[in-house]
């Protein structure tokens, strides 16, 4: 198999593996092509980081599941640049 080949269907199945964990979480069609659109980029993040990214903002600022999709889904950037800032803010509030 060429090596293009290879990459090109690793890339894809990488492309699979989070936009299906965002429809394990709930997240609708609309929401993933919306997410993908305005932060292409999103999709080079590894689904372990995604997955504890979301889970601490659920956790920290005491969301509901559809709570942190609305989030994300209005700006997506949360999640490629992680939750530092929000760390901060957080910390000073409390």
């Amino acid at each position: 198999m060429p090596v293009l080949q290879v990459l090109v269907e690793l890339g894809m199945n990488l492309f699979e593996v989070r936009i299906n964990y965002l429809y394990s979480k709930k997240f609708s069609k609309e929401d993933i092509f919306k997410i993908v659109k305005n932060s292409r980029f999103w999709l080079n993040t590894d689904v372990k980081t995604i997955d504890a990214r979301l889970g601490w903002l659920q956790k920290t600022f005491e969301l509901t599941g559809d709570e942190v999709r609305q989030v994300i889904v209005k700006e997506p950037r949360v999640i490629m640049f992680g939750v530092g800032p929000f760390e901060v803010w957080h910390t000073k509030a409390i």
